[in-house]
C-alpha cells in the first residue's frame, strides 16, 4: 500500500491532480474513468510523467485509457502531450 501523506495515498493525490489538470487545460476535462484508471495504474504523478516520456510508457497509457474524446485526439494523447517534452513526442501514436 502506498505511503500516506496528510491522510491521502499517492493514488488519491494522483487522481486529484489529474482532475485539477484536466479542468485547467484548454482541452476538455478527462473522463472520471480515465482519471480512475490512471490513478490505479501509476503510483504517483512522477511515474505517470515518466511513462509519458518513453515509447513503452506512452503505449501503456494508450492501452489503459484508449482513444477517448479529449479534443478528438483521445484522452491518452491529451495526457501524453501534457507530460511529454515537446522535443521528443510525436503526435501520431504508433500503430498497434
Amino acid at each position: 500500500m502506498g505511503q500516506r501523506q496528510g491522510g491521502k495515498s499517492p493514488q488519491d493525490v494522483l487522481a486529484h491532480r489529474l482532475l485539477l489538470w484536466s479542468t485547467m487545460t484548454t482541452t476538455p476535462p478527462l473522463s472520471e474513468h480515465a482519471i480512475n484508471v490512471l490513478s490505479d495504474v501509476f503510483e504517483d504523478v512522477a511515474h505517470l510523467a515518466e511513462a509519458c516520456c518513453s515509447d513503452a510508457g506512452r503505449k501503456i497509457v494508450r492501452e489503459w485509457i484508449g482513444d477517448g474524446s479529449v479534443s478528438q485526439g483521445g484522452e491518452a494523447e491529451g495526457v501524453i502531450r501534457f507530460f511529454s517534452p515537446l522535443s521528443s513526442y510525436s503526435s501520431s501514436p504508433s500503430s498497434s
